[in-house]
């Protein structure tokens, strides 16, 4: 999960674009964060191994990313 921490925390500096999508680690494509985003709303999908193990809400203003999110395993 640390690696999607860290991809959140490089996304907070794209201030005015959307931060829809997904994004994997490049040492495993089935490790992700999905992004979806409506306004300052998003909902974040953590995945290990292809496998959910996370989900997160949360909101994005002035260039800043904060998400709550739960274990699912």
């Amino acid at each position: 999960m640390r690696p999607t921490l860290l991809v959140l925390a490089c996304l907070s500096s794209l201030y005015g674009q959307t931060l829809s999508g997904t994004w994997c680690a490049l040492s495993n494509a089935q490790d992700c964060v999905t992004i979806r985003q409506s306004g300052e709303s998003l909902q974040v999908s953590f995945a290990d191994g292809g496998r959910a193990i996370g989900e997160g809400v949360g909101w994005t203003r002035n260039g800043r990313v904060v998400v709550a999110y739960r274990r699912l395993d």
